[in-house]
Formats: C-alpha cells, structure tokens, sequence
C-alpha cells in the first residue's frame, strides 16, 4: 500500500494492576529501559562487532529488496542472544529466528532455531522477539500461516532437544480479528499477550480511497495449551488514527499506551499518526487520544515506538519531523486530562536521520539510533548512527557513525540494555552484506 521503512519494538513487562497511574517499569529480561533518573553522560564509547550474519540458506537475510527490520536483540548475552532475519533462510525466502551462542574470543556463533516456509508456520516475522521468565521465546509474521491467512503469532519453547515451534494464532482474510502483525508482543504475568496489526479491523478505513483497513490493538489469552484471540480496539482512522506499526506498554492499572502511523489530522492526506491510550473499563476498553502529530509540532509525522519514565511522561521518535525533515525526539507530558508535546531534539541529516528504532534508557540518559545520517558513509544518506540526549534535549552526541564495514550499516531495530552494555543489530554491510550484531559499551 505504501513505502514504509518496518522497526521493530521495544517490549515491557507489567505485573499487573495497582492504584498508581505511572508506567510500569519492566524487570531487566535484557530487552528493557530503567527508569530516568540523573542526567549522566559517557566520555568514551566502545563498539565492537559481535557477529556478521551470514545469508543465504543458512542464515538468511536481514532485509529483503527495500523494507525490513532485524528486531533487535533478546536474551542473556553471557548464555545466548535471539532475534529474527525476515528474508532468506530457504527458497521460500521467509526469513529465520537464530540465536547468537557466545564464543571464546568474544564473538558470537549464529544458530537458526527455525526456518520459516510460507505454509502454517508463517512467513516474514519483521518485529522482534519477546522472552518471558522460562526461556521461551514469542514473535509475529507478518504473511503466511495457512490458505487466506495474512500472518501469525508464534512460539519457541526451549527443551533438552532444541527449541519446539509452534503457531497459537492465526490472522486470516483482512479481517475484523486483524491482519499484518507488524509489533512486537507485551506479555503480563498471567502470560496474556498484547500486540496490534497494522491492517484487519474495520472492512473499509475512510482516510484510504481504496477498501484499505485501519488496524487493530487485540490480546491473545492463554487457555490450557492454546490462546484466545480478543480485540481491544478497531481503530477508525479518524481522530484516533490507523494502521499502529509500533506495539503497545502499560501502565500498572493495566492501560494501553501506543501510536498509529496514520490518521489524526485529516487536513493531512491519510493523517500522520498519533498517540493513544486504552483505558481498561469493565470487561473492556475504551480509547483516548493523546496527541495528533502534525503541523503544530514541527511537522512530525509518523511516530514509533513509545517508552515511559517513572513519572508517566511518554517519549518516542517520528520517522520525519524537524526543520530538516529527518526526525525527531518527542515528549508526552500529563497535565490534567491532558498531554502536552515538546520536541526533545530534531535531527538534521549531519546527526542522524529516519530515527526508527526506540529510545532505551540508562541512568537517566535516553540511547537510540537512526537508520541513516551521520556522515559514516559516502553519499547523502549515511549509513546510521548511535546517539545519546538527555530527557530535557540537553547533551545531545553522536556515539557512533556506521561506515558499513565490520559493523555493517543502517540500524533498525532497539538497543537494549544487559549487563552494562548495548546490544544491537545493523541491515546491512560488514563482509557479507547481511548486517551485524554489535555491542556498545559506555
């Protein structure tokens, strides 16, 4: 339907319901943010090549023609790390889950886990993966899983002889249950899990021309060995936007917090997303929009994936946005019944540029990446860099510029934080020209 450059998404954990309003803070499964805290910057950064991914029928791609998304990284890196490539693999080209197994040296070894084929097991998983407490590991495709299906969500669990597949959901026809999961998943501690797909839902969404669909937030309840599918919210691509690319987080009261890449202001053609709440309301949900990107916020268009502090101010990054059209840092912040947007910092190409992937937080210091900018690389597009900002826009610094070479070029997906250090994935280069997985180390 549209170019669009696909990122995976932070995932969160929340315990469940209590009295305070905050976002709950996830415990470290080593793919999650810490509360802001002090505003501490780093004096030396260290980068170091972790992994190149192979391609081929062996470990597949990381990106197929133009549109893709690693996923990032999840898992322990002293034991294992795991992510998704959403090309190659085999001849069917539907991409591969892998793990990285530590090797002396400080290198990593990649093992595919399992080989998507384009029949029941699904095909493309563009989002990354989510593990919960026992090691097994959760994901969507966004195509496949059988006659007329149109994506899955999945599940790995880890046994002395391997890693066991299997599909507990199937999204089928563009219809009202959903279609495309483009998100990663939240999991609760009851194991429910939470995503959106950015089509199904409404038959016709009113900002397209054509029969598009606007997307959907839905929940998958485990029932004995399987899980229940139940929507949550169909969205209308009015007011409260359609087509939600990025996942969901929540609060300790169990609200949703998310954003769509269209809808909202439809003085824009399609609109160009916004942010929003579901509010948990009896047996239900009843959603709230929280802001609508555009004009009045230096033009920022096309928001992803939303983080929270302890204070219950949302941050996030928009696609475009800024004087320069490159991307922006956003801030949510609650007054009343209300949100108020401030532009933390907007990129001008020279630093960065597309800032897809979502921020990570360490001792007060938000961490990120953009998929091109910097001056890395030849050309006017650069290969990507790492950055840091403060929550208050203060500080703003360029880490590190991909040059495409060992670390390759063009990263994506989140950083996330274990141990110390940042794990993350890159698209392209290094010597095979399949990306890379490095680790950066303040």
């Amino acid at each position: 339907m549209f170019f669009r450059l696909l990122v995976a998404i932070s995932i969160f954990v929340f315990a469940g319901c209590a009295q305070s309003r905050q976002i709950a803070l996830p415990p470290d499964l080593g793919n999650n943010p810490t509360a802001v805290g002090g505003e501490r910057f780093p004096s030396i950064l260290h980068v170091v090549p972790l992994a190149e991914f192979r391609g081929g029928p062996y470990g597949g791609t990381s990106l197929a023609n133009v549109s893709g998304s690693v996923g990032g990284l999840v898992g322990n890196p002293s034991k294992a790390l795991f992510g998704v490539m959403q090309s190659g693999g085999n001849s069917t080209n539907c991409g591969v889950v892998y793990e990285l197994v530590p090797q002396s040296g400080g290198t990593y070894r990649e093992i595919v886990l399992h080989t998507f084929s384009a029949e029941l097991d699904g095909c493309v998983p563009f989002a990354g993966l989510t593990i919960d407490r026992t090691g097994s590991l959760y994901g969507t495709t966004v195509a496949g899983g059988g006659p007329q299906a149109v994506g899955t969500v999945f599940k790995l669990t880890p046994s002395a002889a391997g890693y066991a597949y299997k599909v507990i959901h199937r999204f089928c026809c563009f219809g009202p249950d959903g279609a495309q999961p483009e998100s990663p998943l939240l999991i609760d501690a009851t194991g429910a899990l939470y995503g959106t797909t950015y089509s199904g839902g409404l038959y016709h969404c009113p900002i397209y021309p054509q029969h598009y669909t606007c997307g959907l937030v839905y929940k998958l309840t485990p029932s004995g060995s399987d899980y229940v599918e139940s929507v949550l919210y169909r969205f209308t691509g009015g007011r409260d936007g359609a087509n939600p690319q990025a996942g969901v987080i929540a609060d300790t009261d169990g609200d949703l917090f998310g954003t769509t890449e269209y809808g909202g202001d439809l003085n824009i053609t399609y609109g160009v997303g916004t942010a929003f709440k579901l509010i948990r309301a009896g047996a239900g949900y009843a959603e709230r929009t929280l802001h609508i990107f555009g004009i009045n916020d230096d033009n920022a268009a096309r928001p992803n994936a939303l983080v929270a502090d302890g204070t219950g101010a949302l941050y996030g990054t928009t696609t475009y946005g800024g004087a320069s059209g490159a991307g922006l840092i956003f801030k949510l912040t609650p007054s009343g019944s209300a949100y108020v947007e401030r532009t933390v910092h907007a990129f001008d190409g020279s630093d960065g540029r597309l800032p897809l992937s979502p921020l990570t937080i360490r001792s007060g210091v938000f961490y990120g990446s953009t998929y091109s900018g910097g001056t890395g690389c030849s050309g006017n597009s650069g290969c990507g860099v790492l950055y840091s900002v403060a929550p208050s826009g203060a500080s703003f610094q360029v880490l590190y510029r991909f040059d495409g070479r060992a670390l390759g070029s063009s990263p994506a997906g989140p950083l996330f934080l274990a141990s110390g250090s940042f794990y993350g994935t890159t698209l392209f280069g290094g010597s095979t020209g399949n990306g890379a997985a490095y680790r950066l180390t303040p």
